[in-house]
């Protein structure tokens, strides 16, 4: 092992919780369960040439925890696994004790998934799961915390995965994503930080090499209250176009982008690690579902509903990081936020509205209106629409109290969620992932009013 197990930073009781309702007649060891495996063995990361990311894990395990049948498991497997594209030869051995030692150059390159997985599957028999996550995300020398965070956030939400079910294989597969990912987040989040000479202070010797101390630059603000300056900024105004949203990430390389944003991000107030991890699960799901609500109309954020669902995979790995981690993971998340809000337009947080939302079509009988939630969650064809109603639920149970006792904003948001990508009368089965997420999820950009005049 790298070194023995450390306090956790978050306390919590819930720091082990996760949502598992009875329904799969499954093992307790889902790292056994053949699906899971067959995926891992069989299936790439990527599923085409543009990156999209393989969800079949994420849906499948979601759906497990929801309480779906071995039937409906076994629909969401043939679904994903019917477009996949197969698990790809490697093409370079990785050994760090080799002289020649040229894995370095593999990074950002999608080709070399295998190569990674084979990597880190070795290391995690070595280490462990949790001491290889540690090591590798907050090593400086590769900026995988960026390449974590980046990618919308699926390296960080697949290794979510991977520790809340306790899966070394999809531990691995997350890693692996991760460093296949491009370090494009890395200029703002240098614009964020000052580099100290000193580590981190933790015991482990090989983590002192691995792992500089970045020095926050101190904040003042909320993130709401940053979320409020940025949507107020003139000088950001034109840096996005309608039209834009859908197709280009030009604010990633735009110097003007990097210095503003870069800055907002840094007067973000860290406060310790469960007050902020609390703020962030909250403000995020305000920023994914109060944003995409006009009266009774819905329109909500494909990358804002990523804010969430991240969130959520904050949630369960932070209890197993040291507060260094703990603090720069959070950062790092904020930073990210605040680039697909201006992505998609900065729109306006409509608070009210999302508390008068009422949803069509519930059962208003229901003693308990979430279990008509997560029965029309477990029959939504999307992927995305299981993940978020799994991170409100999650967040319902934590922060229940967050808005003065009013649990509806989470059930609320839940509900608009199935509004969008809910299975409705009106819409035919699509044919595939692609097809059934542009049906579902806005990608034009919420906050421009030409999406909302369409």
């Amino acid at each position: 092992m790298i070194g023995q197990e450390k306090e956790p930073a978050v306390k919590s009781l819930l720091s082990n919780f996760t949502i598992l309702l009875p329904g799969a007649t499954v093992g307790p060891d889902l790292s056994k369960h053949f699906l899971i495996d067959k995926n891992h063995k069989e299936h790439h990361i990527f599923f085409n040439n543009d990156g999209f990311h393989n969800h079949l894990l994420h849906h499948y395990l979601s759906a497990l925890s929801l309480g779906a049948t071995n039937q409906r498991l076994q629909e969401i497997y043939d679904f994903h696994a019917s477009y996949m594209r197969p698990l790809p030869d490697a093409i370079h051995t990785i050994d760090l004790n080799s002289e020649k030692n040229d894995y370095q150059e593999l990074f950002g390159n999608h080709d070399a998934y295998t190569s990674f997985l084979n990597f880190f599957t070795k290391e995690i028999k070595h280490h462990g799961m949790m001491d290889t996550i540690r090591k590798w995300v907050f090593r400086q020398d590769n900026d995988m915390l960026s390449r974590t965070i980046g990618g919308i956030y699926h390296p960080l939400i697949h290794l979510g995965y991977a520790v809340e079910f306790n899966l070394p294989n999809v531990a691995a597969e997350g890693l692996a994503l991760a460093a296949c990912e491009d370090d494009s987040l890395l200029p703002f989040l240098k614009a964020t930080t000052t580099t100290s000479s000193e580590v981190t202070g933790q015991s482990d010797e090989s983590q002192k090499e691995d792992e500089q101390e970045y020095t926050s630059k101190s904040g003042t603000e909320t993130f709401e209250s940053i979320i409020a300056k940025v949507k107020n900024d003139s000088d950001l105004d034109g840096l996005v176009e309608f039209g834009d949203a859908r197709s280009s990430f030009k604010i990633f390389t735009n110097d003007k982008a990097i210095a503003i944003l870069g800055e907002y991000a840094a007067q973000w107030e860290y406060k310790d690690p469960q007050t902020s991890l609390r703020e962030l699960y909250i403000q995020s799901m305000l920023l994914y579902a109060s944003t995409g609500i006009r009266g009774q109309e819905i329109k909500l954020d494909f990358f804002l509903m990523h804010c969430l669902t991240s969130m959520h995979a904050m949630q369960v790995i932070l209890p197993h990081l040291s507060s260094v981690q703990v603090e720069r993971s959070l950062r790092f998340h904020v930073v990210q936020a605040l680039l697909l809000y201006v992505r998609c337009g900065r729109p306006s947080l409509e608070i009210k509205s999302l508390q008068n939302y009422k949803a069509p079509g519930m059962n208003k009988d229901n003693d308990n209106p979430w279990l008509d939630v997560v029965r029309q969650a477990l029959n939504a064809r999307d992927v995305h629409c299981i993940k978020a109603i799994r991170a409100l639920a999650l967040g319902q149970i934590i922060y229940r109290d967050a808005f003065n006792n009013n649990e509806d904003l989470w059930l609320k948001a839940a509900q608009a969620t199935l509004s969008v990508a809910g299975v409705h009368e009106d819409t035919t089965e699509c044919e595939n992932f692609t097809e059934e997420t542009r049906r579902c999820w806005n990608f034009d950009g919420i906050g421009f009013e030409e999406t909302w005049n369409e």
